[in-house]
């Protein structure tokens, strides 16, 4: 970067055509059709988010109708609440029904009867004198059963939803099984915390040097908490506490000495920075606990030069201390590694320019100070949650 020019609003404009190619593309990966010729999915109920491999849960193929784990909530006389469970298996080709109520035990249905639309059968809860019958319907378009327990004359109704580890699978026209596309997300937020190596700023030309090019490179941290609105695509908001030290060479610092800058002295550059986040592993390997990323941010940094570490005496140009606020922006990629569903590895490069040539604080930007930029590369830990 050539001294004294102030490229913020072409590096904002870059920032925020990298952000609408991000979400572009992640947008389109998790549109993705399993196959070109898919014919119309049962709607996945609740939380079926949350089958993500191979190995979890059971899976039903579109037209297995009724079949499966279902759970429903119901409530005793006393006004306990608790949870039900209905199986419903078909492999055989005969239907078999079980049920886990905690009021009636573990119960096999008899007389069971399984249609596409009706369910009913009966059973005897254990210590009970009489049988009692379950009548209920699926409803194939909202891939929900529902139904009524009675016992002579008394009845409860209840709602069922599909075993949260389930999966749904589509059918291609040839009757052919699609896989689900792998999901990395299994939860909307996510909080990470990282450590960061930031690389001096050196925009030196022609041996002329300002003040940020004497800075050295130093260890920093950041956490970000982050929204995945969809499973390839995040927004996050992150806080950063960065620093630079200054070089020990003592002819490059004898030109800022009257400002009382030295090789103790410390550039702070603290700040938030909002961005997006577009995931593509499952473009690259489905398999791999890889997931590769590019990220775009915009943000505000406050920055102040110190004669010492931070919290120590700033240094000023004719009583004006060297401090401000400014915006920054930057552009990274980077991966995930997952751990486990609610904790992976970070590892990320990126760039930030810090809009720090404030004509107010600098009397000749050219000599002494203009817009700053540096890279970094983290290593943090992430733990998804809700």
């Amino acid at each position: 970067m050539a001294l004294g020019t102030n490229p913020k609003v072409s590096s904002i404009l870059i920032i925020v055509a990298l952000s609408t190619l991000l979400f572009g593309v992640s947008m389109a990966q998790d549109s993705l059709d399993p196959a070109p010729d898919q014919e119309s999915q049962v709607p996945a109920s609740e939380g079926n988010e949350g089958a993500e491999k191979e190995d979890i849960g059971k899976k039903y193929t579109v037209g297995s109708g009724p079949a499966g784990i279902w759970f429903g909530r119901v409530r005793s006389p006393d006004g306990e609440e608790t949870q039900v469970t209905l199986t419903i298996d078909n492999e055989s080709g005969d239907y078999v029904i079980t049920l886990e109520d905690p009021f009636v035990d573990t119960v096999r249905g008899e007389n069971v009867k399984v249609n596409d639309t009706m369910i009913s059968f009966t059973f005897r809860p254990t210590g009970a004198d009489y049988p009692s019958h379950f009548t209920g319907t699926y409803i194939a378009a909202d891939d929900r059963v529902s139904g009524s327990f009675s016992q002579r004359g008394a009845s409860r109704f209840v709602k069922f939803r599909r075993d949260p580890s389930t999966v749904i699978l589509g059918l291609t026209k040839d009757g052919e099984i699609i896989e689900p596309q792998r999901v990395r997300h299994l939860h909307r937020f996510a909080v990470t915390g990282r450590l960061s190596y930031w690389a001096a700023m050196h925009m030196v030309k022609d041996e002329t040097y300002t003040i940020n090019n004497l800075t050295t490179s130093k260890l920093n941290f950041d956490g970000a908490l982050r929204w995945h609105a969809r499973d390839a695509f995040a927004i996050y908001a992150r806080y950063y506490k960065g620093n630079q030290g200054f070089t020990d060479d003592a002819a490059k610092l004898a030109p800022f000495e009257a400002y009382g800058l030295t090789s103790d002295s410390n550039l702070k550059l603290d700040g938030w920075e909002f961005g997006l986040t577009g995931y593509f592993g499952n473009i690259f390997s489905e398999d791999s606990r890889f997931n590769p990323y590019m990220t775009a941010a915009v943000g505000k940094v406050s920055w102040e030069v110190t004669t010492g570490d931070r919290g120590t005496d700033m240094v000023s140009i004719d009583d004006d201390p060297l401090k401000g606020k400014d915006l920054s922006a930057g552009f990274g990629f980077g991966t995930e590694y997952e751990l486990s569903t609610t904790f992976n590895l970070e590892f990320e490069w990126m760039w930030r320019y810090f809009a720090t040539a404030d004509e107010t604080i600098w009397v000749n930007t050219d000599e002494q100070w203009n817009n700053t930029n540096t890279w970094a590369l983290s290593f943090g830990l992430t733990y998804l949650f809700f």
